[in-house]
């Protein structure tokens, strides 16, 4: 028996699009495996999440009021830390300045928005991982706004890996991660305000690298595999 913690992090949007709950089902339901769900999310009745230049929906979405109890009912939270949308930025203003002057593309420059959302899903995933026990063979990242459409066997697995879909480096459409890994999710927003990563681009996955590298682990202790899916975009 392979113990799964899930562990769901970020702005929940399109809470109704029951395709996503039904392929975590799909690849988590199963006989050899115990899973256990756990979960942090941005939510207030009025809450409004603005689009980023990386969406592919360009409109802001406005959250469904019913949105705790309909992910409670599709998850069955362990636990399921809920906080209200915070406003993020950098704190300390001498690594704030360094990173306004990475100059890309618009997709991957420094906005005052992108800076937002780049903390604020970089807390989400530090707050969920610290709510799960060290008691489990394998943590699941996971999106509450992502189809799975595929996923490795975790009873042939090594738990000595982090798993990464074949769709970008440090994609976060779901990441697998043993236990020897876990300090690097409980630290991508602490260590991301503490100190200056040297990313490339002004992106979520460039601070989950370099961080995760912080950590001394390596290329090595990584796979690229066959594991994908696509964000939902609509109910």
């Amino acid at each position: 028996m392979v113990k799964v913690a899930l562990c769901f992090y970020g702005q929940p949007r399109y809470v109704n699009n029951t395709s996503v709950p039904e392929s975590y089902e799909k690849y988590f339901n199963r006989p050899d495996y115990e899973v256990t769900t756990f979960g942090h999310c941005w939510y207030s009745q009025d809450a409004v999440y603005k689009s980023t230049s990386w969406m592919q929906s360009h409109e802001d979405y406005v959250v469904d009021p019913n949105t705790i109890n309909t992910l409670q009912s599709y998850y069955n939270f362990d636990k399921f830390l809920v906080e209200r949308p915070k406003t993020f930025m950098f704190l300390n203003d001498e690594i704030r300045e360094k990173y306004k002057k990475i100059n890309h593309s618009i997709n991957f420059s420094f906005s005052e928005l992108r800076e937002n959302n780049i903390l604020s899903h970089l807390y989400s995933i530090e707050a969920v991982t610290r709510l799960v026990p060290e008691t489990f063979d394998f943590y699941v990242l996971c999106r509450y706004d992502t189809v799975i459409t595929d996923i490795p066997d975790l009873t042939k697995s090594d738990p000595d890996r982090v798993y990464f879909p074949d769709c970008g480096d440090f994609s976060d459409i779901v990441i697998i991660l043993g236990k020897k890994f876990l300090e690097w999710p409980r630290h991508t927003y602490s260590m991301s305000q503490s100190q200056y990563l040297p990313i490339d681009l002004f992106i979520p996955e460039h601070f989950k690298k370099y961080v995760f590298y912080n950590y001394n682990f390596t290329r090595e202790d990584t796979i690229v595999c066959p594991m994908f899916g696509h964000i939902a975009r609509s109910e």
